[in-house]
């Protein structure tokens, strides 16, 4: 039998062993959607359940005011990877502004944007998580941004219905799934780290767009990343014009679709009321089931910061500062 002490350092080695397994780098798994729309690995057949936040420090505004403040963007990506891992985050969901890595033409420009982006998934990888990428952002210029991509002065009603704009999105997506990961060696298109693509960031159209015109798009859309051979989950968002993103449903070819609630309000200005929020009519809708219990309201609670040191995080080597 094992003496007291030696059962001790058996118990210690087990939790060293399990933290390491619980933070490691990320098991070759993919996942896929099943008959039913739930979201499965491939391997034992069980449901994703992932969580996280959305983060674009390689891109756009967050990536202008990290240069602006003197700091490194590698190392601000992998402190802020390390806290995510300390919350218990399981994935993040990437803005990938396309007028930054891309031309005119839709192709995929190789520059520090990109290289950023490589970092962030390898670093998500090396800390168990996942990322949802989403390759076409359709936002608009930001100071210190000279980006020339097919994305500029194109607002995004045009993009979903110029005819003309459709071959570079195309071209762009194709090339961004095959583009192979300077740190991990892999295809965007094949990382395991890389979870499912979502198309484009919340779509929206003209008036007179109709709900055949929204899923040409979003499946022209979709022929461009499956060129690629990726047999990841393609999701398309539906947060602009709900109403009529729901009206394409029956015609979409993608895996699922995406939506989003800016529950704080965002540039309102004010948090939403209880039943101005997606999440009150999520609540309204009745089930063909009856429900074990109703749900109870969560409200909003601000808390003065309190001011604490840095943690340590397992597996890291040094304390992270907050």
């Amino acid at each position: 039998m094992l003496s007291s002490e030696r059962r001790a350092l058996a118990g210690m080695t087990l939790a060293v062993a399990s933290v390491c397994a619980a933070f490691g780098d990320l098991p070759p798994r993919s996942a896929y959607c099943d008959g039913f729309g739930v979201l499965r690995w491939s391997d034992d057949r069980s449901e994703v359940a992932v969580f996280g936040v959305n983060y674009y420090t390689p891109f756009h505004v967050e990536y202008v005011e990290t240069g602006r403040r003197g700091s490194d963007h590698k190392e601000v990506i992998r402190r802020d990877v390390a806290n995510f891992r300390r919350l218990g985050l399981t994935a993040l969901r990437v803005h990938c502004f396309d007028r930054e890595i891309s031309d005119k033409d839709g192709h995929l420009l190789d520059n520090r944007h990109l290289d950023l982006l490589d970092c962030l998934i390898a670093e998500c990888a090396s800390n168990g998580m996942w990322t949802v990428l989403t390759p076409i952002a359709g936002w608009g210029r930001t100071r210190g941004d000279a980006a020339n991509g097919f994305g500029c002065g194109i607002s995004q009603r045009q993009l979903s219905s110029d005819p003309a704009l459709l071959p570079p999105q195309q071209r762009y997506l194709e090339e961004f799934a095959r583009h192979v990961n300077r740190y991990t060696g892999r295809r965007y298109a094949d990382d395991p780290a890389v979870l499912a693509f979502e198309l484009v960031n919340e779509p929206d159209y003209p008036d007179g767009f109709g709900d055949t015109q929204i899923a040409d798009y979003a499946n022209a859309l979709l022929d461009g990343i499956r060129r690629s051979g990726t047999r990841k989950p393609v999701f398309f968002n539906t947060m602009v014009n709900r109403a009529r993103g729901i009206g394409a449903l029956p015609y979409l070819n993608v895996d699922g679709v995406t939506d989003g609630c800016y529950c704080t309000g965002l540039r309102a200005r004010r948090a939403l009321d209880v039943e101005g929020s997606q999440l009150s009519t999520v609540r309204k809708i009745r089930s063909r089931q009856p429900r074990p219990a109703p749900l109870r309201e969560n409200r909003l609670r601000v808390r003065r910061r309190r001011r604490f040191r840095g943690l340590h995080v397992p597996g890291d080597g040094k304390d992270v500062p907050p």
